[in-house]
């Protein structure tokens, strides 16, 4: 999947040459969560039972900020849930969401492992 969200990115920019800050994180965060799923199935394939979460399964609440959001608030319960049954867990990287629903992406995409790496065990 590699080059995904720079495909994206591309595609976005022909069809508006300054992409509406919400629709281009909507538009972004779909070549995570494509990536995300297939990385699970290739775990289920190999025997693991593994998991995918998007930002707004896990709830990862941030700003209005949409291209360079911040977190606010993890709720990492389903995750842990998960991790107690053995299950590894892939999120987005990221990519939020807002209180009102809309999809958010973050500054930069090492910033949500940092986040869920002091929560989760």
């Amino acid at each position: 999947m590699s080059g995904e969200t720079n495909r994206l990115i591309a595609l976005a920019k022909e069809v508006q040459a300054e992409p509406d800050p919400r629709e281009y994180d909507v538009v972004v965060s779909t070549g995570e969560q494509v990536t995300i799923g297939l990385l699970c199935m290739a775990l289920l394939e190999r025997g693991i039972e593994a998991r995918s979460y998007t930002g707004g399964q896990v709830r990862i609440l941030t700003d209005s900020s949409h291209t360079k959001a911040r977190i606010r608030k993890i709720d990492e319960e389903r995750m842990r849930a998960d991790l107690a049954e053995g299950r590894p867990c892939r999120r987005r990287r990221f990519s939020g969401c807002r209180c009102e629903g809309n999809v958010t992406t973050l500054g930069g995409a090492a910033r949500t492992p940092l986040r869920l790496r002091s929560p989760l065990p």
